[in-house]
């Protein structure tokens, strides 16, 4: 499988962070807010592996690799 490494800037952070706080966006939206927040690999972010992601969420391992993909 394809892996894809995911890496923000503090403004795309601030942005993605803004998106998961406030409460008028789509729920695919949201979905993949969390998804680059939580593989972002940063200096001061910490690794959630795909595995735990797709537990929470309750989504693919393929849903994962999709967004990271367009990003």
């Amino acid at each position: 499988m394809v892996r894809y490494t995911i890496k923000l800037t503090k403004q795309e952070v601030a942005e993605l962070e803004a998106i998961v706080s406030k409460g008028s966006h789509t729920t695919q939206t949201y979905r993949c807010a969390y998804i680059l927040l939580n593989t972002y690999e940063g200096d001061y972010s910490r690794k959630v592996t795909n595995e735990r992601i797709c537990e929470v969420l309750r989504i693919g391992m393929r849903t994962i690799d999709r967004v990271k993909k367009r990003t």
